[in-house]
This record gives structure tokens, C-alpha cells and sequence, in this order.
């Protein structure tokens, strides 16, 4: 028997975990009546650990003996539970067990079996009973005042729902003093960029240009879950128009549609759900690339608060429970003849029973837009604005070609022509059609708009252009001038000066010639 006991420090030092697992140092002590369990958490949640004695002993010579049932479990239904297993790891091991020295004499067996911890720590936790010790808290958490044993130790059903954080569960030997434990807690993440230059979370865009966003996440560590939930959930602003094109990658595979649905819910939110996602478990660590695009559409902010982009993931964080889905939502487009498919993607919030899930902290990108306005005015006296002017602008791209932007804006009477909704770049402007009784715009006007984005801020610039191109009220303005008659039009006061000049060189040139033949004609007489 003592050579049981031996063995059962062995294997129990190594633990019985399932992912996310727990790993502690286990140090034999027989230095006081009672002991604790110091938890380091190692995600950013508040954790509430429970501690259920799965067997007690006695401390002889730094050894634990006499090992019996604790106070943490319904023991004639646990081995019951153990004697029926229906698990391929389990079946028939439990079945001639009568006490917990006999259930540890099993365990000390089948240590070394793949999936056997895992099995017995499944029904262990449907068997727990009693009132456990607790303890709360973000950092480190300390369970005092525990008599000698072993004890199963988890977070506290409900602790962390729609939390950023996992729940755990491990076994681990207390005899006295301290002994610890570091949660080791493998949780997806989500990031979100908008696919360009690299990745980056702002940038600017035109009306009618599309934006492609990518979100990246990894596979994480499923073992121990019967079912796992992969929801994207995304927000786009009243700005963006989904196209309805997402392509979904794990690893180096692209798959298929069938393996995925998206709902638009209407909004600007949608939501992507991979099917059956715990077939991915392995290999774990995969990466996840999800991309699609949406187009920036006429309801654009032009302002500084730009058009938003959040997306989030919702998860399985409880590898304790039993997930069922919510049978009221079908997989879709993909569904069952009778509507209500056995396993469905999507967590059930009923509040009756609502599936555990975490939440991954929200991620926004930002595209900013701006404006162009021009102002037409008379040359001779710029307070009086001209109507019925006609521009077009465009767009250099990226072979260097000009494209045209929207359709010919016409001045009002208060002499404005606006192009709304302008991401960076180099654009042309060109009068088509001056006012009545005035001469247009000789040539093109080139002008260079420039931006700093982040998603808190933008700042807009000129990096080329006419010195009467200013930022002001979120808006590019630009003046240009047309001048009655014969006098050519400006685009700053350029025009009539060269009319004047012009003139007077034809002047000069008239009296130099008229004097030259004068002379000529003296010297033939």
C-alpha cells in the first residue's frame, strides 16, 4: 500500500489537466495542520477559483496515506459514474473499483494513456458536491485554510461569461504550507487592419472606392471541449456597403463555402460563423485570415470622426461544459430537412441555459474622407460669386492615368461647386463650361491631398498645388477667377497684369518699327 501511495505522488504531481491546463510546483511539506493553493492568473480577468477535495489522506514522514474520499465529491455516484464509463479511454478500467484507493490505483495505471486525464477529470467534474473553498481575484489568487488531500480546483461556474478569459480546471496535491499553481490560459485573440501598406488600422478613401479589411486569428487549444464557437461579429458604419465577398484561410487551406456562413443582420452588422470549427484543433496555432471588403459609400462622414470599422470574437471558454448550440439557429445557407440541426454554430444565450462564451476586446480600423470645394468668383471684384460654371475632376491612378471622379459639378448661385467624399492622391481640375459672358479656365489646375489617419484622429494637407488651395472646416477650398470680354480667366489674379504687359510690348514694338523706317527712309533721300 505504501508503494501505492508512492506512485499515486508521482502522477498526481504531474496533474490531470485539461487544456487550458494548470501546472504547479508541488512541494512535500508536513509543516502545519493546514495548507493553501496560490493561483497566478495569467490572462487580464478577474478569476474565482473553487477547491473540491477529491480524496483525503493523513501526513506521515511527508507522504500521504490512508487515502479515502474527500468532502468535495458524491462518491457513490462518481464511481458509479466511473464503472459505467462509455469513454474509449475509460471503458472497463473503473469497473472492479469499490473505494478511491482502488480509483487511484487505476489512475496510477493508466497515467501514461492518451486522453485518459482528460476522460476522468470530465466525469470528476459532474460529480462535485458540497459547499468548495473560494477565493477571488485578477493577479494571483490564494485558497486558505485547506486540510491535507487532493483537490480538484476550477473557476466558478458563470465567473467568466463574456469575460476575455478561459475556464480551468486541474487537480493538484496539498499536504502543507503553500504549493502553486500558473493558470495557463490559451485563448484566441482577434486583430483587425485594413489590408493595405502591410496593415494598418486608418487610411482614407474616395467615395466608390472599396476597402478590403483582414482579421487574423490562430487555433487555439481545444482539447477537453465537446464543441467550440468561432463568431466574428462586425459593425460597419452607415458609410460602408458590405459586398458580401469573405473568404475565410486556416493555415494554408481556403475553405470552402459550405464551411462557413455569413448573416447580415441589417445595419451594417454581420456576422461570420465557421461550421464544426473543433475539427480544426490540429495542428493548433494555425493561423486564421478572414478578409472581405466593403465599399465607402454616399453616406461617408466627411468630418474627423471618419467611417468605423469593430469587429469582435465570441468563444467557447469552458472546456467543464457540455455545449449544446442554439437549436433556434440553423447552420446556414446549409440546413437539415427538418430546420434544427443536432449541431449548431452559434452559442445559445437563452437564459435559461446560456452556452459559456468569452469576448475578445472590440478592434476598429477608421477610413477617412474629405471635400473639395471650388469657388467661382469674378475676376474684377471676387465678392461676386458665378454661377453656372461647370468642373470636372480627376484622379491620378496608379499607372498615372487620369480618371475621371463622379460626374460634372455645376456652380450654384453662391459660386460653389463641391466634390464630396475624396481620399489622398493627385486630382486635376478642369472648367468645361465657364459662366455666360465669361472666358474659362485656360488648362488644368493640379493640386496634391495629403493625410496623417489613426483611428483616434486625421490630420489633412496640401502637398501640392496653387497657393489659394487652404484646409479649412474640414474642407479643401479653392478659388479660381473669370474674367468679362476679351481678358483672359485667372485662377488668382495673374490675368489681367498679363494683358497689361502684353499691350504695352506691342506698343513699344510699334514705335521702335515706325522710327526705324522713318530712319531708313532719310538715308536713301
Amino acid at each position: 500500500m505504501k508503494s501505492l501511495k508512492k506512485s499515486l505522488v508521482t502522477l498526481l504531481a504531474c496533474t490531470m489537466a485539461i487544456a487550458p491546463c494548470m501546472v504547479g510546483n508541488m512541494p512535500v511539506s508536513a509543516a502545519g495542520e493546514t495548507a493553501s493553493i496560490a493561483i497566478t492568473v495569467t490572462d487580464k480577468e478577474s478569476h474565482t477559483y473553487q477547491a473540491y477535495q477529491l480524496f483525503s489522506g493523513d501526513i506521515v514522514s511527508g507522504e500521504l496515506w490512508n487515502i479515502d474520499w474527500g468532502t468535495g465529491v458524491d462518491k457513490a455516484n462518481l464511481l458509479k459514474a466511473l464503472q459505467d464509463a462509455t469513454n474509449e479511454a475509460l471503458v472497463n478500467k473503473f469497473k472492479d473499483c469499490t473505494s478511491a484507493y482502488d480509483v487511484a490505483g487505476v489512475l496510477e495505471a493508466n497515467k501514461a494513456t492518451g486522453g485518459f486525464s482528460e476522460a476522468f477529470a470530465e466525469i470528476v467534474s459532474k460529480h462535485l458536491t458540497g459547499t468548495p473553498a473560494e477565493a477571488s481575484g485578477k493577479d494571483s489568487v490564494t485558497i486558505n485554510n485547506l486540510t491535507p488531500g487532493y483537490y480538484f480546483v476550477k473557476d466558478a461556474d458563470g465567473s467568466l461569461n463574456g469575460a476575455n478569459g478561459a475556464y480551468t480546471r486541474f487537480i493538484m496535491k496539498l499536504l502543507s504550507g503553500t504549493e502553486t499553481a500558473t493558470a495557463k490560459s490559451d485563448l484566441p485573440t482577434l486583430d483587425k487592419v485594413i489590408n493595405e501598406d502591410g496593415g494598418i488600422d486608418a487610411n482614407t478613401a474616395s467615395i466608390g472606392d472599396n476597402v478590403e479589411f483582414k482579421l487574423t486569428s490562430k487555433v487555439p487549444d481545444m482539447t477537453g471541449y465537446n464543441k467550440y464557437f468561432f463568431v466574428v461579429n462586425d459593425k460597419l458604419s452607415e458609410g460602408f456597403t458590405f459586398n458580401d465577398d469573405v473568404k475565410i484561410k486556416i493555415g494554408d487551406s481556403e475553405l470552402a463555402d459550405t464551411a462557413f456562413y455569413v448573416t447580415d443582420l441589417g445595419g451594417g452588422e454581420i456576422k461570420i460563423v465557421i461550421n464544426d470549427f473543433i475539427n480544426y484543433q490540429s495542428p493548433k496555432n494555425q493561423t486564421i485570415e478572414i478578409t472581405y471588403s466593403a465599399e465607402l459609400d454616399e453616406n461617408a462622414n466627411l468630418g474627423t470622426e471618419g467611417n468605423t470599422n469593430v469587429a469582435n470574437l465570441v468563444y467557447s471558454n469552458n472546456p467543464n461544459y457540455e455545449y449544446q448550440g442554439d437549436p433556434s439557429k440553423p447552420n446556414e445557407p446549409y440546413t437539415p430537412e427538418d430546420g434544427t440541426p443536432d449541431n449548431p454554430d452559434t452559442p445559445n444565450f437563452d437564459e435559461s441555459k446560456p452556452d459559456p462564451t468569452g469576448d475578445t476586446p472590440e478592434i476598429k480600423t477608421v477610413t477617412y474622407a474629405t471635400t473639395l470645394q471650388i469657388i467661382k468668383v469674378d475676376g474684377d471684384n471676387t465678392n461676386t460669386k458665378l454661377p453656372g460654371a461647370k468642373f470636372k475632376l480627376e484622379k491620378k491612378n496608379s499607372e498615372g492615368n487620369y480618371v475621371q471622379v463622379g460626374e460634372l459639378i455645376t456652380t450654384g448661385t453662391d459660386g460653389l461647386a463641391t466634390f464630396a467624399g475624396l481620399g489622398e492622391g493627385i486630382y486635376r481640375i478642369t472648367e468645361e463650361e465657364p459662366p455666360t459672358n465669361y472666358n474659362g479656365l485656360t488648362g488644368s489646375i493640379e493640386v496634391t491631398l495629403d493625410a496623417t489617419a489613426t483611428v483616434t484622429n486625421v490630420t489633412w494637407s496640401k502637398q501640392d498645388g496653387p497657393d489659394d488651395l487652404v484646409f479649412e472646416d474640414n474642407t479643401f477650398k479653392i478659388t479660381i477667377e473669370n474674367n468679362k470680354g476679351s481678358s483672359l480667366p485667372t485662377t488668382g489674379g495673374m490675368g489681367t497684369t498679363l494683358i497689361y504687359v502684353l499691350g504695352g510690348m506691342l506698343v513699344l514694338c510699334s514705335i521702335v518699327l515706325i522710327i526705324t523706317r522713318k530712319r531708313m527712309e532719310y538715308r536713301q533721300f
